[in-house]
């Protein structure tokens, strides 16, 4: 899988995030979302996805304190924790199944260790 090249001001999530203070901190800088015959799509706050479908998530997450700590973010299951130093960002993934066609509220939440919750957001997928 290929690296994500970020463009300013395109994530509409991180203008409306809810950003929640801790003994760490960390930033989420965007998530992409990719399945068989797609390249990696921006996930926005309303998506529309294959139902019933592999599809693999690419949250990108930075550190953003001044101890290193763990990380690791949720959507439908956690990611691995991974390890990083203040300033260092990452790639993580997390593959799932899609469920059967409906519209779903997803809540996808940044954790660090030691601390807990850093960050979450809201958004709506739409399985066809």
């Amino acid at each position: 899988m290929g690296g994500i090249v970020l463009v300013e001001g395109e994530n509409e999530l991180n203008v409306q995030m809810a950003h929640i203070t801790g003994i760490i901190d960390a930033e989420y800088l965007a998530g992409y979302v990719m399945w068989e015959g797609v390249g990696w799509k921006l996930v926005k706050l309303e998506n529309q996805w294959p139902a019933d479908t592999d599809i693999t998530l690419l949250w990108i997450i930075k550190n953003t304190g001044t101890v290193a700590s763990h990380f690791r973010v949720y959507m439908r299951s956690f990611t691995e924790w991974v390890y990083l130093e203040p300033g260092q960002q990452t790639e993580v993934y997390e593959e799932t199944r899609s469920p059967s066609p409906q519209t779903t509220t997803h809540r996808i939440t940044l954790s660090g260790d030691p601390g807990g919750l850093i960050w979450d957001a809201r958004i709506e997928v739409t399985y066809i």
